[in-house]
Parts: structure tokens; sequence; C-alpha cells
């Protein structure tokens, strides 16, 4: 209901802009109110649009008057480097009159107090329905998390009563709500809410990759003890809690019977955060201490997660570090992690940005093969970025959100965008599993842009002869062929 409100107000904002705009950009504006508004807030998102219907009323009028002939009645990007519909100046093609110019501008301002005012009371008085089927207070839910925060990581599971079950994994892994544009997919665990599907199996299960398989399936087609019957509010719920530093967009792997040393054999559940660090907790809830814990980063040395400022995109916030789903080895145990990070190098230089594959023992998070390897690659091409012909990977604006994939003793991993922030395009890699060494490139654009390769909720997929599949988004390309 909360929701329905805030969107029906939003709605109403959007129809006092002036006609022109409603027309080219209003559904791109309603668009993203449905994306982010529950990650963001919806208070957040009513600022910008009030910014969107002054700018639209005043500042159109202000450069009118600096131009004359055509040129008034061109678009006029405010910038190169546009991000929404709200970055962006056309010039109406009629004269704004001074009167409604400022009889916009004061029913703008105090109507939208009053909209914003009932949005965020509508969002206080609201519930969210959790996965166990119980319900929660955003007032009283977690806030966002921070550097040297923790955020709950709740484990369900499900049996009789929950005490005769073992747990194992999800029969159907999670997908995210806004499922239809991977590339924005909201976290598997997010800072508001964050869990942990585990659930009974007959068998020593595992889950290894995302959506349970290389096929990408989400299926465990060996489950025999969830049934509609039993995953109700009574027997399907929360267990215990995990603590973790960050926001966790990848998907929680699993891997029975795991011999830490000096901890004996555990069922091991592995999460990675956007903080950087990647943990395994005992899957059973033995003890909510981690069995290990490594970070990533080296805050002491200037080397952290990206901000959302870093990217120009604010879909994943505050920190992006560990976005895309790792996957396990199980012959050499192994567990394969991409994460970016930004290191200072000083007041006088700017910082860099880095994304490296890390190959960690899943007994003691312990670094392997030699690695962590830098990610680096270029290919020919005169596409958007080239230089001298090339086309290089830039691991600032490279977005790799879709799942590594572990096939023909190598490793993938892809790219897409973030936000369609320019220039970017798709890129496929592939690394030797036991020497990290970089095998492959492929760029899916290189004579043109964007097609980037996203898949946020699942990966490259491959068979059982090797073949390798990715889905492309939007970019240039020919119909005919």
């Amino acid at each position: 209901m909360a929701r329905s409100l805030a969107r029906f107000l939003y709605c109403c904002l959007l129809r006092l802009h002036p006609p022109s705009f409603k027309t080219e950009f209003a559904n791109e504006m309603l668009w993203i109110f449905d994306e982010v508004a529950e990650q963001q807030g919806v208070f957040k998102l009513f600022a910008d649009g009030l910014l969107s219907l002054v700018r639209q009323w005043i500042v159109r009028y202000a450069l009118q008057k600096l131009l004359i002939g055509d040129a008034a009645l061109s678009s006029w990007p405010s910038s190169t480097h546009e991000l929404f519909a709200w970055e962006r100046i056309a010039f109406p093609a009629t004269s704004l009159s001074i009167p409604r110019m400022l009889q916009g501008s004061m029913v703008s301002f105090a109507f939208i107090a009053f909209l914003s005012f009932l949005a965020i009371d509508a969002g206080k008085a609201g519930t969210v329905r959790g996965l166990s089927g119980g319900s929660w207070d955003p007032v009283s839910a977690p806030r966002p998390v921070r550097e040297g925060f923790q955020t709950d990581v709740s484990d369900l599971a499900v049996g009789e009563r929950n005490s005769q079950a073992r747990p194992g994994v999800a029969g159907t892994a999670p997908r995210a709500a806004n499922d239809a544009e991977p590339n924005l997919s909201s976290p598997v665990l997010g800072s508001d809410l964050t869990t942990v599907r585990t659930f009974a199996s007959p068998a020593p299960a595992q889950l290894l990759t995302a959506q349970f398989d290389n096929a990408r399936t989400g299926a465990n087609l060996n489950e025999r003890i969830l049934t509609p019957a039993n995953v109700n509010a009574s027997q399907f719920g929360r267990l215990f809690t995990f603590k973790v530093d960050g926001d966790v967009y990848a998907q929680p792997l699993y891997v029975p019977d795991v011999d830490v040393p000096g901890k004996g054999k555990h069922n091991v559940l592995f999460v990675a955060t956007e903080n950087d660090s990647v943990y395994a907790f005992d899957a059973d809830g033995a003890s909510t201490t981690p069995l290990w814990h490594v970070s990533l980063a080296n805050f002491s040395e200037g080397i952290t997660p990206l901000s959302e400022q870093d990217v120009s995109c604010f879909f994943i916030s505050p920190q992006v570090g560990i976005t895309s789903t790792p996957v396990i080895d199980l012959k050499t145990g192994t567990l394969y992690v991409l994460a970016r990070t930004k290191e200072r190098k000083g007041l006088l230089n700017a910082d860099v940005y880095k994304q490296r594959l890390h190959a960690l023992a899943i007994t003691t998070g312990v670094e392997k093969f030699g690695g962590p390897v830098e990610i680096k690659a270029s290919v020919k091409g005169t596409g958007a970025g080239h230089s001298g012909g090339q086309i290089a990977f830039d691991p600032q604006t490279e977005n790799p959100r879709a799942a590594l994939l572990l096939a023909n003793d190598s490793v993938y991993l892809a790219w897409g965008s973030s936000c369609d922030v320019v220039p970017y395009h798709g890129w496929l890699m592939a690394y030797d599993t036991t020497t990290l060494a970089q095998k492959s490139v492929f760029n899916t654009s290189p004579d043109a842009s964007d097609s980037a390769i996203w898949q946020g909720d699942a990966g490259p997929a491959a068979d059982k002869d090797g073949n390798v599949f990715v889905v492309t988004g939007n970019g240039e390309f020919d119909a005919a062929t």
C-alpha cells in the first residue's frame, strides 16, 4: 500500500513537468523509481524529481532568453556524460511566459514538499513481507551499512520443526525482484533485510556456482524434503543470523564436510560482500563466529572498495567491491573471487582502480596459485573509448555483475556497465584454474559500443561439450545479420 501511494505521488510530480518533457522522459523517470525506490528511499527520488521540475521550468526559460533563432528550439544537453532524464534540458518549441514560469515554480515547491511528507509517512507505516512468512517494520529494520558497521545475514531452514533436518542448499536459487533488468539487480542479501537460504537436503548437497549448475537452471533436482506442505510459517523460518561487513549481491555458496585446520569438519557457507570481504561460516549455526574471514582490501594502505561516486551509479551503494557470485572448484578446494578496489596514491596523484581475480583455499581463505592476478586486456577496435586502434579494458567503468563460470579448466569472467555510463563494452575473459594465466579475451563490440554482458542473477553458462554461452544487452546491431 505504501509503495503504491508513493508511486502515485511520484506520477503526480511527473505530471507537473512540461508536455515536451513528459512525452520524452516521464516513462524513464518512472522506471527509475520502480528500480531504486526500495533501496534508496523515496525521499531522494522526490528530491531528484523536484530538481528536474525546477530545471525544466526555470533554467529552460533563462537559457532560452540567451539563445536566438533555431538554437532556441534545439536540444541542449546539460552534460556530455549524462546519466538520467533529469540531467537533460530540451527547450520547448514555444516561449514560456514569466507568469507561467513563476506559477509553475511556486506551486511545485509547495506541492512537492507536501508529496514528500506524505511519501515518507507512508513508507514508515508500511511493512515488508519476509521470506519466512512474517513481516517487519522498516523503522526497526537494520540500517544501510557503512564501513566499520555490520549487517545481519539470516539463515532460513526447514524440516520437522527444524529438529531432524540437516541444512543443505537451496532448492531454487533466489532471484532479484527487478529480474527484468539484470544489471540493476538488488542484493541477494541487502542491508535492510539480509537472508541466506539453506534448506534441508537428504544427501550432502553442494552449491558451487550461481543458480546451482553451469546450465544456470537454479534447480536442485535431488530435493526430496521440501514440499508445499512443510514450507509454511510454522515450520519454515529463521534459525540464526551471521554478521558481515557489507551488502551481499553475490549468491552465497555451500560445501559440506570441509576440513578446516584446527576446527574440524564443517558444512561451510561462503559469503562475499561489497566491502571486499569473504567469509566462511558453519552452515549449521554451531557458531556465529566465522571459521575464517579475509579482506581483499587493505584500508590501512588506502586500498578500499569503490564508492557509488567512483562508478557514477547509485544502484549498488554505498560500496562496490565483490558483486559477482564466486565459483568453487572442489578438485583443488579453491574459491575464485573477482574483487574491485580503489587505491589511493597520495594527494597529488589520481586514484587507481583495479580488478583482481583471487583464488582462495576453501579451508583457510589463503591465496593460492600465486594469486591474485590483475585483470588487464585490450583488443583491436575503433569503437567507443578506443585509442590508437585499441580498446582497453577499463576497471573503473566495467561492472562484473555476472557470476563466475568454471568450465574447460578455466574460470570465465564477464562484464557489463554501471548505469550505462559510457564508454563501455561487454567483455568475456578466461583464466587458467591452476596458473591464473589469462587464456582468452573477447570484446562484444570492438568497433561500436555497449553490448554489455550483465546477467545479474545468473552468469555465463556452459553445456556438457564445453561451449560457453552469454547474453548481451543494448548496443548496436544489424537485424538482418
